[in-house]
């Protein structure tokens, strides 16, 4: 049985994708200038929620823009609430061990790895939280494929928004986006799966 994407919608979840990547990181860059330990908490707190319920909400709208005619589909709502919980905590606990001032290479990997396998469960959390008359099946190569672009992403984002951006400004390149690198593979990613579920 063969769907088709609600554009109207796909265009909102681009939009959230674009307003929570920006915002979140350009909110987590911030953690590190915070005059106290109370202000980088309030920092933190903020992106964390922006990026993990942006993503949340952009994963959600874009399962919504798949419609699939004369199906049915309803949300399990214990699911629905542990695939959002799922992604604030990995951002957060990504972002705090990426933004300490003492943090090296290896700890950027980790933070990567960590928040883009936060999002990576945040989706197949969301999709298992699916209840309709049909059944979800997953390619190895398009599952395979959006772990590594995930993982890329998220420690490519994390990387321009605490350690490129000022390298970026110093030697004057004008591609360096991190919000953008990982909006436009959140985006890439979301539509993929949703196809090919």
């Amino acid at each position: 049985m063969m769907g088709s994407h609600d554009g109207i919608l796909v265009m909102l979840a681009v939009m959230i994708a674009i307003a929570a990547s920006y915002t979140a990181l350009d909110l987590a860059s911030r953690m590190t200038a915070a005059s106290s330990r109370l202000a980088s908490l309030a920092w933190l707190t903020t992106a964390t929620v922006c990026m993990g319920g942006g993503i949340w909400a952009m994963h959600f709208v874009a399962m919504l823009a798949y419609v699939v005619p004369g199906m049915e589909v309803a949300y399990d709502p214990w699911l629905t609430v542990l695939s959002f919980l799922t992604a604030i905590v990995f951002t957060g606990v990504g972002f705090s061990v990426v933004a300490r001032a003492d943090s090296g290479p290896a700890a950027l990997v980790f933070s990567g790895v960590f928040m883009g396998s936060g999002i990576l469960a945040m989706h197949y959390v969301g999709m298992a939280a699916m209840r309709m008359h049909a059944s979800l099946l997953y390619d190895p190569l398009w599952v395979a494929i959006s772990v590594i672009i995930a993982l890329g992403a998220a420690i490519a984002a994390l990387w321009l928004a605490f350690r490129g951006a000022r390298f970026c400004r110093e030697n004057h390149f004008g591609v360096c986006n991190g919000p953008g690198d990982l909006r436009n593979a959140l985006c890439w990613h979301e539509s993929r799966n949703v196809s090919d579920a």
